[in-house]
């Protein structure tokens, strides 16, 4: 028999809580947690801590956002009433119109204004009678006190007629006075008008010479002025053509001048060089002179005149070396100035031939470039062409099912608008019985609205 293994009820327990998730908690820590839940509860009661007030604010404000939320739920129920009344109203009228729109119902509705029309024609006749009687009866009536009217007239208008004649008798001699007073004061009134019109023809006269004189003038004047504009703009250009050609003389001027300059610097150079040698045979001669005078001459004599002729040398030597130098200069700065020009140019075309060269690099890799977007844009289009294939295709299908789709739908269609016809032909010809018996009622000529049933072979009513 194996060995029975014995646990303490302590022991259980531990192996259960190490074993187990749930956190056993000890009486000490039941009651702590307990009085932790109570003081929260007491907690929640008070008012006057920034907890309490901040959890008053926060209710608050819960509160009025469950009101308004009330209110917008309340509103929104009443806005979903009166649209769902004007829904029902618009339905309402879109089946009246829909109604009102098929062509029986027009037939109806030109029978009924037909009917209404011959019922409103025979009260119009009654009503045309009486007031056919009404206006002979008011006619007379008016035609009496017409005639009193013109009796009254005829006497008043005699009695207006002697009151007239009376006062044109009067108003005659009156005028007579007053034609001759006038006469008088027209005659007065002519002859000072005739004076006064002399005096301002004479003065307009003298006004209309002096504008004229004026204008004269000022036409003279603007005669003048465009003359002397017109020289003056002659003049300018015979200035301009002066200057023209002296600008041309100067270029000209220029262009013999630097020729003559350098003709001059190469006469110069020869006429130096023929100086120099005319120099040269001079002083070759002065010093054969010289020593064929010093030999016919005594020993003071040839040593003073070797020592001139010495000193002459030297200052004639040192003068041919100061104007060779001098004239080095010149050429060396001349040559300088010249192989600087040189290099400038060469420096130019170096750059020139280098900017060429970069343009040129340039526009080969633009060239490159515009190849490789002209082979992609065309890579790009055959695959936009295989993409509108292929879509054009999924078209055609999906149009082929559409088609095949729409003629079930349209069988299916006339089927229900086949089953519709016999119904709105019943209930046509239930609110046509409707229509006729109300007007029957009415005393109304049926006959026009019987007659749109018996196309139907309703027959009759």
């Amino acid at each position: 028999m194996a060995d029975v293994l014995t646990l303490s009820q302590k022991e259980y327990e531990r192996m259960v809580r190490s074993a187990s998730n749930e956190v056993i908690k000890s009486d000490r820590q039941r009651k702590q947690q307990k009085l932790r839940e109570l003081s929260k509860q007491r907690e929640a009661t008070w008012t006057n801590t920034l907890a309490g007030q901040r959890r008053m604010k926060y209710e608050q404000k819960r509160l009025r956002e469950e009101a308004l939320e009330r209110e917008r739920q309340k509103i929104d129920a009443e806005e979903e009433k009166i649209r769902s009344k004007v829904r029902k109203e618009m339905i309402e009228k879109a089946k009246r119109q829909m109604f009102e729109q098929r062509d029986r119902i027009k037939t109806l509705r030109s029978k009924q204004l037909l009917s209404d029309v011959l019922l409103e024609q025979e009260n119009q006749v009654r009503e045309r009678k009486k007031r056919i009687v009404y206006e002979k009866r008011r006619d007379a009536y008016f035609h009496k006190l017409t005639m009193e009217a013109i009796e009254r007239g005829e006497r008043k208008e005699r009695d207006e007629k002697e009151e007239r004649k009376q006062r044109a008798k009067n108003f005659a001699r009156l005028q007579i006075a007053q034609l001759q007073d006038a006469t008088e004061r027209k005659i007065k009134s002519l002859v000072q008008a005739k004076i006064e019109g002399e005096i301002i023809a004479e003065n307009a006269r003298r006004a209309v010479a002096e504008e004229n004189a004026k204008k004269e003038a000022r036409r003279r004047e603007a005669r003048q002025n465009n003359m002397e504009m017109k020289n003056a703009n002659e003049r300018l250009e015979k200035m301009r053509e002066k200057m023209k050609e002296k600008y041309a003389i100067e270029e000209q001027k220029i262009k013999d001048y630097a020729r003559k300059r350098d003709e001059t610097e190469k006469m110069r150079k020869a006429y130096k060089a023929k100086c120099h040698a005319e120099k040269q045979r001079e002083v070759q001669k002065m010093i054969d002179r010289a020593v064929e005078h010093l030999q016919n001459m005594s020993n003071t004599e040839a040593a003073r005149l070797d020592r001139d002729v010495k000193a002459k040398k030297e200052s004639d030597d040192r003068k041919a070396r100061e104007k060779a130098e001098w004239r080095q200069r010149n050429w060396e700065a001349c040559d300088k100035s010249r192989k600087g020009q040189m290099a400038n140019r060469a420096r130019k075309a170096r750059e020139q031939r280098k900017r060429d060269v970069e343009l040129r690099n340039k526009w080969a890799a633009q060239c490159l470039a515009m190849k490789e977007q002209t082979r992609q844009e065309k890579a790009d289009i055959r695959s936009k062409n295989e993409k509108n294939a292929a879509f054009l295709n999924d078209q055609i299908r999906e149009k082929q099912l559409k088609r095949e789709r729409s003629r079930a739908n349209k069988l299916r269609f006339e089927k229900e608008a086949l089953r519709k016809d016999k119904q709105d032909e019943e209930e046509f010809v239930a609110y046509l019985r409707k229509q006729v018996d109300e007007a029957a009622a009415l005393g109304k000529n049926v006959e026009s609205m019987k007659r749109v049933l018996r196309p139907r072979g309703l027959g009759n009513i």
